[in-house]
């Protein structure tokens, strides 16, 4: 599914968030996975991928693009990830 982000001003873990991973307000992204626990809705994304733990990001932040939801729930949970922003 592709997103495009709407909201870049408040990471939830900025200090922790290397700039590699930060994403732009009007860039799009690729969502591979999906996580939805007690914590909230996340998305893992394509353009991000390559760091382990790998970084999810909160879905609020983004706006669906299209309607292809070929992406399963993930068995990620924010224990196994570094950071979430």
């Amino acid at each position: 599914m592709r997103v495009l982000c709407i909201d870049n001003k408040n990471p939830l873990n900025l200090k922790k968030l290397a700039k590699s991973d930060w994403v732009y307000e009007g860039d799009m992204y690729t969502v591979v996975d999906e996580v939805v626990n007690e914590f909230g809705h996340f998305y893992l994304l394509a353009e991000r991928l390559g760091k382990v733990p790998p970084v999810l990001y909160a879905a609020s932040r983004f706006v669906a693009l299209s309607t292809n939801t070929n992406i399963q729930q993930s068995k990620y949970s924010l224990e196994n990830t570094e950071s979430t922003c």
